[in-house]
Formats: structure tokens, C-alpha cells, sequence
């Protein structure tokens, strides 16, 4: 039982580690009045490189973190076929 829990927080905090990096690589880096600032990009490839994450990652038990990924990109991630410059793409 102590062995599964280990596991648990070591999968736990490498998938935040990871969810964390893809952010900081999708994002612009500034200084306003000497405080730093973060700034993501624009555009939905993030959200694809999150689920493509969670695809590719090994579960020692059900999970519905990739369920809730596919539905975002489902959601809100680029429609195969639609021309993203299309009048109905922002």
C-alpha cells in the first residue's frame, strides 16, 4: 500500500511538471515596471500538446484526466478539415 502511494505522488508531480513545461513553452516572457510577467500564446496548440501528453501517458489505474483533455480539444481544439481562415475561426 506505501509502495502504490509513492508511485502515486511521484506520477502526480512529474504530470504537473510536465503540464507545467509545455505552459512555460507556450508562453512570452516580459518585465512591466520591473515584475515579470508571463503571457501565453496565442492559438489552440497548447491544448493539443496537453492532450497528446495525457495520451501518451501510462496509467496504473483508470483515469479520466485524457477523457476531460479530448473533450477540451473537442471542444475547443482545431476541427480537422475547417479552414482556420474561415469567418467562423476567431
Amino acid at each position: 500500500m506505501v509502495f502504490e502511494e509513492i508511485l502515486t505522488r511521484v506520477y502526480l508531480q512529474k504530470n504537473v511538471e510536465n503540464h507545467l513545461d509545455i505552459c512555460l513553452k507556450a508562453s512570452t516572457f516580459d518585465s512591466e515596471d520591473g515584475v515579470p510577467v508571463l503571457r501565453p500564446l496565442r492559438g489552440v496548440s497548447t491544448l493539443h500538446e496537453h492532450c497528446e501528453m495525457e495520451q501518451q501517458t501510462v496509467r496504473l489505474e483508470e483515469n479520466y484526466d485524457r477523457q476531460v483533455w479530448e473533450l477540451m480539444v473537442a471542444l475547443w481544439g482545431n476541427i480537422p478539415g475547417l479552414d482556420v481562415a474561415s469567418k467562423y475561426v476567431r
